[in-house]
Protein backbone atom coordinates (compact mmCIF):
# COMPACT_ATOMS: atom_id res chain seq x y z
CA UNK A 1 0.00 0.00 0.00
CA UNK A 2 1.58 3.27 -0.80
CA UNK A 3 0.23 6.72 0.73
CA UNK A 4 0.26 9.65 -1.22
CA UNK A 5 0.25 13.13 1.21
CA UNK A 6 1.59 16.59 1.29
CA UNK A 7 -0.61 19.83 1.54
CA UNK A 8 -3.65 20.58 -0.41
CA UNK A 9 -2.77 21.79 -4.02
CA UNK A 10 0.87 20.63 -3.50
CA UNK A 11 0.71 18.78 -6.53
CA UNK A 12 -0.66 15.29 -5.26
CA UNK A 13 -3.19 15.38 -8.19
CA UNK A 14 0.16 14.87 -10.61
CA UNK A 15 1.33 12.33 -8.47
CA UNK A 16 -1.42 10.11 -8.26
CA UNK A 17 -2.05 10.62 -12.22
CA UNK A 18 1.32 9.11 -13.06
CA UNK A 19 1.17 6.24 -10.44
CA UNK A 20 -2.36 5.44 -11.94
CA UNK A 21 -0.81 5.35 -15.43
CA UNK A 22 1.38 2.46 -14.26
CA UNK A 23 -0.33 -1.02 -15.55
CA UNK A 24 1.17 -2.69 -12.13
CA UNK A 25 -0.92 -0.15 -9.60
CA UNK A 26 -4.70 0.44 -8.57
CA UNK A 27 -5.86 3.82 -7.29
CA UNK A 28 -8.16 3.44 -3.81
CA UNK A 29 -10.70 5.75 -4.32
CA UNK A 30 -13.75 6.98 -3.18
CA UNK A 31 -16.02 4.94 -5.09
CA UNK A 32 -14.43 1.81 -3.35
CA UNK A 33 -16.71 3.17 -0.12
CA UNK A 34 -19.44 3.76 -2.45
CA UNK A 35 -19.48 7.61 -2.41
CA UNK A 36 -19.24 9.63 -5.68
CA UNK A 37 -17.56 12.66 -5.29
CA UNK A 38 -15.29 15.06 -7.76
CA UNK A 39 -12.17 14.47 -5.76
CA UNK A 40 -10.32 11.51 -5.64
CA UNK A 41 -9.34 11.56 -1.87
CA UNK A 42 -10.89 9.00 0.00
CA UNK A 43 -10.28 10.57 3.34
CA UNK A 44 -9.80 7.01 5.20
CA UNK A 45 -8.56 8.40 8.04
CA UNK A 46 -9.47 11.88 8.48
CA UNK A 47 -12.79 13.44 7.22
CA UNK A 48 -14.08 16.87 5.78
CA UNK A 49 -17.03 15.80 8.20
CA UNK A 50 -15.73 15.40 11.26
CA UNK A 51 -16.47 11.69 10.91
CA UNK A 52 -13.93 8.68 11.25
CA UNK A 53 -13.76 5.19 9.85
CA UNK A 54 -12.90 2.95 12.51
CA UNK A 55 -9.70 1.12 11.93
CA UNK A 56 -11.39 -2.12 11.13
CA UNK A 57 -13.10 -0.85 8.47
CA UNK A 58 -10.60 0.56 6.80
CA UNK A 59 -8.62 -2.22 6.98
CA UNK A 60 -11.39 -4.57 5.55
CA UNK A 61 -12.02 -2.39 2.95
CA UNK A 62 -8.29 -2.57 2.10
CA UNK A 63 -8.08 -5.99 2.18
CA UNK A 64 -11.09 -6.43 0.02
CA UNK A 65 -9.82 -4.29 -2.45
CA UNK A 66 -6.52 -6.17 -3.01
CA UNK A 67 -8.28 -9.56 -2.81
CA UNK A 68 -10.13 -8.40 -6.57
CA UNK A 69 -6.09 -6.80 -7.80
CA UNK A 70 -3.91 -9.52 -6.32
CA UNK A 71 -1.09 -9.04 -9.13
CA UNK A 72 -1.68 -4.76 -8.27
CA UNK A 73 0.16 -2.08 -6.12
CA UNK A 74 -2.67 -0.22 -4.14
CA UNK A 75 -2.19 3.76 -3.82
CA UNK A 76 -4.44 6.13 -2.27
CA UNK A 77 -4.34 9.95 -2.08
CA UNK A 78 -5.69 12.32 0.61
CA UNK A 79 -2.74 15.17 0.91
CA UNK A 80 -4.08 15.39 4.48
CA UNK A 81 -3.55 11.82 5.63
CA UNK A 82 -0.27 13.71 6.36
CA UNK A 83 -1.21 14.40 9.74
CA UNK A 84 -2.28 10.88 10.32
CA UNK A 85 0.83 9.14 9.76
CA UNK A 86 1.37 7.05 12.95
CA UNK A 87 -2.52 5.71 12.62
CA UNK A 88 -1.67 4.98 8.64
CA UNK A 89 1.52 2.76 9.96
CA UNK A 90 -0.11 1.27 12.92
CA UNK A 91 -2.35 -0.15 10.37
CA UNK A 92 -0.33 -1.10 7.41
CA UNK A 93 3.00 -1.18 8.48
CA UNK A 94 4.64 -2.16 5.54
CA UNK A 95 3.28 1.30 3.48
CA UNK A 96 5.27 3.52 1.86
CA UNK A 97 4.16 7.25 1.89
CA UNK A 98 4.84 9.52 -1.22
CA UNK A 99 5.26 13.25 0.28
CA UNK A 100 4.67 15.63 -2.41
CA UNK A 101 6.44 18.92 -0.86
CA UNK A 102 6.10 22.25 -3.26
CA UNK A 103 7.37 25.60 -2.85
CA UNK A 104 5.52 27.31 0.09
CA UNK A 105 4.86 29.90 -2.44
CA UNK A 106 2.98 28.09 -5.15
CA UNK A 107 1.20 26.06 -2.56
CA UNK A 108 -0.34 28.69 -0.41
CA UNK A 109 -0.87 30.88 -3.92
CA UNK A 110 -2.72 27.81 -5.19
CA UNK A 111 -4.26 27.36 -2.25
CA UNK A 112 -5.90 30.34 -1.87
CA UNK A 113 -6.99 30.38 -5.60
CA UNK A 114 -9.23 27.54 -5.25
CA UNK A 115 -11.59 25.98 -2.77
CA UNK A 116 -11.16 23.03 -0.58
CA UNK A 117 -11.27 19.49 -1.13
CA UNK A 118 -14.62 19.38 -1.26
CA UNK A 119 -14.54 22.83 -3.83
CA UNK A 120 -16.61 24.62 -1.07
CA UNK A 121 -14.60 26.85 0.68
CA UNK A 122 -12.21 29.63 0.13
CA UNK A 123 -8.48 29.48 1.57
CA UNK A 124 -7.62 32.80 3.37
CA UNK A 125 -3.80 33.53 3.45
CA UNK A 126 -3.52 32.81 7.58
CA UNK A 127 -5.81 29.34 7.15
CA UNK A 128 -3.30 28.53 4.08
CA UNK A 129 -0.10 29.51 5.72
CA UNK A 130 -1.58 27.73 8.88
CA UNK A 131 -2.33 24.02 7.23
CA UNK A 132 1.13 24.12 5.27
CA UNK A 133 2.91 25.43 8.29
CA UNK A 134 0.93 22.28 10.64
CA UNK A 135 1.85 19.49 7.42
CA UNK A 136 5.60 21.11 6.98
CA UNK A 137 5.88 20.61 11.09
CA UNK A 138 4.59 16.72 10.77
CA UNK A 139 7.06 16.65 7.93
CA UNK A 140 9.51 17.05 10.14
CA UNK A 141 8.84 14.52 12.37
CA UNK A 142 8.78 11.85 9.72
CA UNK A 143 10.84 12.54 7.06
Amino acid sequence: MIFIVGCPRSGTNWVWGLMNAHPDTRAVVPEDMGVSTVTRETALFVSHLGERHSDVYIRQLIDGIQDVFLDKVLFEKTPTHALVLDRIWGLFPEAKVVWVKRSPLGTINAMMHSGDAAGTQSWTIERATLAYNEIMARWAEHR
